[in-house]
């Protein structure tokens, strides 16, 4: 988060749900599961915290910095640490299990049915979400490996790696289902929606080979690609039949997803985004590099609310209906009637 001290103030539609009562260094995003929210730091702790109060339920210390947000299976919270740890947690804050890996495992997944829990260690692994005993492994070269999130949709788990391949794998066996060669190309995080799988590619390097594509998620056939002036990092977003994404020259695009073609887009003038996108109820939230947290519509993309904050932002959450956005002060917000 952001060290500026600068004096905002809070549009009437923005609750402080927390008060004075902060977690300064949240490093990972929000996740909130059955009514507590779960979040790591930049000293190491993994928090479990009362949704309406900020009350600790419990904390656990690591031996690591935690940089993402953690996964859920039963009553069971799975999170990753710089320790090479990932970390099985019941609901009272008792360590299950741990599992020792080569390299740091970002992004711990359940899998769609629930019964294995697929992570980036090096490699893909699934391990049992129970005893955290090995399913299955491919073993990947680290530095090819996308440093993106895995897709999980209907128990095939999507992954791009950092040059050559986009790959659909079978969750409960490990056999890869299909796999496209993109040479050079690195990935954003995959979204499958609407029978298709959508992917970001770009160069690093070149921006006039960046794309977005839109593929069959079944046999990984091209569906349509539409040329970007730069690249496109975050995960791309389908709603009510457009896709959303975000550029590196701060632009936000809407995308017929059937057809790929432009229905409009926003230029954040000199800020980018900066977190997901969520939608919801006709609106598209997310967060920017400058600490700007906006509500757009996701018909035209006009701005229906801006609120500055003084540290950076995390991903936008919806829960029960309701939208949360915390910040890296580690404060929690609540969305209140924003179509009023």
């Amino acid at each position: 988060g952001s060290q500026d001290k600068s004096k905002y103030v809070l549009d009437k539609r923005v609750k402080d749900l927390w008060g004075k009562k902060s977690f300064p260094g949240v490093s990972t995003s929000f996740a909130i599961h059955k009514g507590f929210v779960y979040f790591g730091t930049f000293d190491s702790i993994f928090y479990k915290v009362d949704l309406i109060t900020g009350n600790v339920i419990w904390r656990i210390k690591t031996g690591g910095q935690l940089y993402a947000e953690p996964s859920f299976f039963e009553d069971k919270v799975y999170f990753a640490s710089f320790d090479y740890k990932l970390y099985a947690v019941d609901s009272l804050g008792k360590i299950l299990w741990t599992f020792k890996t080569k390299e740091y495992d970002k992004y711990p997944i359940v899998n769609g049915s629930g019964s294995i829990i697929i992570s980036i260690i090096g490699g893909i692994m699934a391990l049992n979400p129970d005893n955290g005993r090995l399913i299955w492994e491919i073993p990947y070269d680290p530095i090819k490996l996308s440093t993106s999130k895995l897709t999980v949709n209907k128990d095939t788990l999507y992954v791009g790696d950092l040059i050559d391949k986009t790959c659909a794998i079978n969750c409960l066996n490990g056999k890869i289902i299909w796999s496209n060669e993109y040479k050079k190309y690195i990935t954003s995080q995959i979204e499958v929606a609407s029978n298709k799988a959508f992917v970001g590619f770009f160069d690093g390097f070149d921006t006039a080979h960046s794309c977005i594509m839109a593929l069959n998620c079944a046999t990984g056939k091209e569906i349509w690609r539409k040329y970007l002036e730069y690249d496109a990092r975050y995960k791309p977003l389908f709603y009510q039949g457009d896709l959303f994404f975000g550029t590196d020259d701060d632009k936000l695009f809407c995308l017929n997803a059937e057809t790929g073609q432009q229905v409009w887009a926003h230029n954040f003038l000199k800020d980018a985004k900066g977190t997901h996108t969520l939608a919801y109820r006709g609106n598209l939230y997310l967060g920017t590099y400058d600490r700007h947290f906006l509500i757009m519509s996701a018909e035209n993309g006009a701005v229906k609310l801006n609120q500055l904050f003084d540290y950076g932002i995390c991903d936008p959450i919806l829960y029960n209906n309701d939208i949360y956005v915390g910040t890296g002060e580690g404060k929690l917000y609540k969305i209140l009637n924003i179509n009023n």
